[in-house]
């Protein structure tokens, strides 16, 4: 009743109605036409939002607190978190990857791509191989594949595989030129 009276100016009240988990899915869905970052936004809080509507709320054009709010809504699906993700680590929107990295639905292999990603935050790679460690990943796993290496590393060896071990590498002051 609340929803039919309300003016569509007061996106308090509208917000509230798009918010609530018993709110009816066909009144859910009128509200998907309202264009107020406040409305759609509480829209994507709600568990009882469709599979449809996260994935419209997710899209690159919506607002930031919008997509971060589809990536802690626990109905989100795997492909789009995933999309919340490679969006979020393009658009250096490291909340939303770090809350997408939390979500229950995220997939292993999105998890990888923030642990071997260098742009991200150390906080989110560690919430990201902490998600990891407890489906089961070793740390060999976590490790970022090596980078293939050029001509002259494959011909003499990079500077990682150099044994000095047989080289005395202490200062010696007796030494006269």
């Amino acid at each position: 009743r609340i929803f039919a009276t309300a003016p569509p100016a007061n996106t308090y009240v509208l917000a509230k109605v798009a918010r609530n988990p018993v709110t009816p899915v066909g009144a859910l869905q009128s509200l998907m036409n309202n264009e107020k970052l406040r409305v759609r936004a509480s829209l994507a809080l709600n568990s009882s939002s469709t599979k449809e509507m996260l994935d419209i709320l997710s899209k690159k054009e919506e607002h930031q607190r919008t997509k971060r709010n589809v990536a802690s809504n626990p109905s989100a699906t795997v492909e789009i978190i995933d999309r919340l993700v490679d969006n979020g680590i393009k658009e250096i929107d490291f909340q939303l990857v770090g809350s997408a990295a939390q979500h229950p639905n995220v997939s292993n292999e999105t998890l990888l791509k923030i642990v071997h990603n260098r742009d991200v935050p150390r906080t989110t790679i560690d919430v990201a191989a902490s998600v990891l460690d407890m489906r089961g990943y070793g740390k060999d796993e976590l490790v970022p594949p090596q980078p293939e290496k050029n001509e002259f590393e494959r011909m003499f060896g990079g500077h990682d595989d150099l044994d000095l071990s047989g080289i005395n590498l202490e200062d010696d002051d007796d030494y006269e030129f």
